[in-house]
């Protein structure tokens, strides 16, 4: 069984997601913002973070930043329903990161 954390600012993706890994087995951490994704990483063994690309609070890639200093063993997929190619090419320049868009992100998270 895996940690997960599920950050995003849209309620139903964020339970959605949240939901399926659930019934995989996973224990399931949710955060809508960036500062309440912390505050998890912060509390829990995070093994694995969903982290949407754009937060109310903060860019996904700053928070997956934060991630390597607090978790570095941690595994960070994005994803996100806004980004254009331009804005998820820099997200995967800036750090080792597997994207998919939110459509498909499920069958990814299927396979852990």
């Amino acid at each position: 069984m895996s940690v997960i954390l599920v950050v995003d600012d849209d309620a139903p993706t964020r339970e959605a997601l949240a939901t399926g890994l659930k019934k995989l087995g996973h224990e399931i951490h949710v955060a809508g913002t960036g500062v309440g994704a912390l505050d998890e990483v912060r509390r829990f063994p995070v093994d694995l973070a969903i982290i949407d690309l754009k937060l109310p609070d903060m860019e996904g890639t700053e928070l997956f930043g934060a991630l390597r200093i607090l978790r570095p063993e941690a595994i960070a997929i994005m994803i996100s329903g806004a980004a254009t190619v331009d804005e998820a090419v820099s997200a995967l320049k800036r750090a080792s990161t597997i994207s998919s868009p939110k459509t498909s992100a499920w069958g990814s998270c299927a396979r852990w």
